[in-house]
């Protein structure tokens, strides 16, 4: 099906041909089609973000739609971008990059290609849209946000983590101590960041001398490792015989693996307890 378009285009630098040079695309889409691949493998950031801001003006929202949902990505990373350089390029900043952005999550999400790295990648960028953008939220930014790990998912929009062995259920509370179910304000950990390598420091409620790291790009499963320094070397906190102690381990120790739980309305939910009884 052909889409009537009539577009004039100033596009910068242009890496097929190395001069600014205005651009008509006339009414077949895939005159349109193959200028987006083009740009996208020029591997220029800036060029790409001039461009789709002024094809996000000249086109209709079902034209963008039907244009980022038929990219041939697996075409374009043959020929050179690495899938962290395609993800840092299509960074959201006009409506037009954004359902690439989102159309490029999908392809990586149906062909298995997600790794941590690039998952954490999109889940902070969905959710700063989500805090500091909402006229560019979406039923369809929240079905990516919902389609991404539970784990990862409370981690960054909890205010207070509650951590929970994984085999043994047991939760972990000030002084490293176990206590069988979140009790108490001590059985709350705040979450801050340590701004490297995507660490994040855990602080207990009761207790500032009480702490974990956990690292974002290693929080994408649903199990996790609590560590004793921001470091991939560093110890971790393990259960045996409802004791807890760090030592050396590695992801699949199933006595060091641990889940999340939002305990951010915790205080409330004791303090409703507190007046029942």
């Amino acid at each position: 099906m052909v889409v009537k378009l009539l577009v004039k285009i100033l596009v910068g630098f242009f890496c097929l041909f190395g001069f600014v040079n205005p651009v008509i695309y006339g009414d077949n889409f895939g005159e349109l089609l193959e200028a987006v691949i083009t740009h996208l493998q020029c591997g220029d950031p800036d060029n790409l973000d001039n461009w789709t801001k002024d094809m996000s003006l000249a086109l209709r929202r079902d034209q963008q739609q039907r244009l980022a949902w038929n990219i041939p990505w697996v075409e374009i990373q043959d020929k050179g971008a690495s899938q962290l350089e395609m993800q840092q390029q299509l960074n959201p900043s006009n409506p037009l990059k954004l359902r690439l952005w989102m159309s490029f999550y999908w392809h990586l999400k149906r062909s298995r290609s997600l790794d941590p790295i690039l998952t954490t990648n999109f889940a902070l960028k969905l959710r700063e849209l989500q805090k500091r953008n909402e006229d560019m939220w979406s039923p369809a930014l929240q079905n990516m946000w919902q389609s991404l790990p539970k784990s990862l998912k409370i981690i960054l929009q909890s205010r207070w983590l509650c951590l929970q062995h994984k085999r043994q259920m047991l939760y972990v509370v000030s002084g490293y101590k176990l206590e069988l179910g979140a009790n108490s304000n001590c059985s709350m950990w705040q979450i801050q960041s340590e701004n490297q390598d995507h660490w994040l420091r855990l602080i207990n409620f009761c207790d500032d001398s009480s702490l974990f790291f956990i690292n974002l790009w290693h929080s994408s499963a649903e199990v996790g490792m609590l560590q004793s320094n921001p470091s991939l070397k560093a110890s971790k906190f393990c259960v045996f015989n409802k004791v807890g102690y760090f030592k050396d381990a590695s992801k699949a120790d199933i006595d060091c693996q641990w889940q999340v739980n939002d305990c951010s309305n915790l205080p409330k939910i004791l303090n409703q307890n507190k007046h029942v009884s």
